[in-house]
């Protein structure tokens, strides 16, 4: 990948155009933890930097979030320890999807996500009243009391969420679980301590932590908040000389100074050589999202999880997710292909980490029957 180099200020300048991209990848590979499995102090760091983080995309309800392939333990059982002591803690973030954020940083999430409600309607106000004197009560209570259905009753409890007037307390995997008053629960949460800028400036920086080199889609699409506000941050990230600009193939992109002058000394040789099959919503395969829409389009079935190397996403298993058996039709790979296909047996392997075999075998590898 060639560097194109920008005479705009604060870019970067024109230096191993040939070898930053592979550096890069290396780095992000590390940072993310995949070149060696994580302890729970280092999983803890990468949780924080990868929050909010999400269950896995086509999971059970109420299961706890996993960042895959990275942790030296079943990180499944050890985050619903954590949200069990609150440790971690629930929410709607991220245009309203569930997340999990450590509870002594919701302050930071709640100036990056609090929705302004407006009017409190006369159902809202009757589901506060029965949460602040009854609660914790779960939705069936909610039920029997107001005389409400659950499908009325939900979308007004998430709305509420992601305003933080209410809280779910999703302790375990059960579907039995109670809702709170937000400020109640919680009287000593600063709603202000932040403001939506600084919160966001600190989000970006790990973000970058993570992807050494970014594009502004790319934060977009993970965090779901407004464009032109992220460049705003950015902008004044770079006013700060804490990032500078690098267009690559004609994108304009971000990385620190810092790790910038790191890449060159980065030994490539320390980076895995595993092929990891990775779940839709892992925060990687988000960050590259709008990347992967293009090179994986969806055909008569979808791709159903991403293939990693490197750093690089050489490939993809399509399918159709079902209740079960998942249907895993075929194993597309589009980068290193004479390399990738000598090493089918390892790429099978990984996919069966993830997939099961047993109820949902593979059909076809490069469209060869199986």
């Amino acid at each position: 990948m060639n560097m194109i180099i920008s005479k705009k200020k604060n870019q970067i300048g024109l230096k191993d155009k040939m070898s930053l991209h592979p550096k890069i990848l290396a780095l992000r590979m590390e940072r993310q933890g995949f070149n060696k499995r994580l302890d729970r102090d280092e999983y803890h760091q990468l949780f924080r930097l990868m929050s909010p983080v999400v269950p896995m995309y086509w999971t059970m309800p109420g299961n706890p979030p996993v960042i895959q392939h990275r942790a030296d333990f079943s990180d499944f059982h050890y985050n619903d320890k954590l949200r069990s002591r609150r440790e971690i803690v629930k929410g709607r973030f991220q245009g309203g999807s569930v997340g999990y954020v450590f509870f002594d940083e919701i302050e930071l999430y709640i100036a990056l996500y609090k929705k302004n409600i407006g009017k409190i309607t006369p159902k809202m106000d009757e589901i506060i009243n029965l949460i602040e004197h009854e609660g914790p009560i779960n939705v069936k209570g909610m039920k029997e009391v107001l005389g409400m259905y659950v499908k009325d009753i939900t979308p007004i409890l998430h709305k509420l969420q992601m305003a933080f007037i209410v809280f779910e307390d999703q302790r375990s995997v059960e579907w039995d679980r109670g809702w709170y008053v937000f400020e109640r629960e919680f009287p000593d949460i600063n709603l202000t301590k932040y403001t939506f800028q600084s919160a966001l400036k600190i989000i970006i920086e790990r973000f970058q932590k993570l992807m050494i080199w970014f594009d502004v889609k790319m934060v977009e699409t993970v965090y779901k908040l407004p464009k032109k506000l992220i460049q705003v941050s950015i902008d004044e990230l770079v006013q700060e000389n804490k990032f500078q600009l690098l267009e690559i193939e004609g994108d304009t992109g971000y990385i620190s100074i810092e790790d910038y002058n790191l890449i060159h000394h980065l030994d490539l040789n320390q980076t895995t050589n595993q092929i990891f099959c990775m779940n839709k919503n892992d925060f990687y395969v988000k960050a590259m999202e709008y990347i992967l829409q293009k090179d994986f389009p969806k055909t008569t079935h979808e791709p159903m999880y991403y293939l990693l190397h490197q750093g690089e996403f050489i490939g993809a298993v399509y399918g159709k997710f079902r209740i079960r058996p998942d249907e895993l039709e075929d194993v597309i790979i589009t980068k290193d292909i004479e390399q990738m296909v000598l090493r089918k047996d390892d790429i099978i392997k990984a996919i069966g980490k993830v997939a099961d075999y047993s109820v949902s075998p593979l059909k076809r590898f490069m469209g060869e029957k199986r």
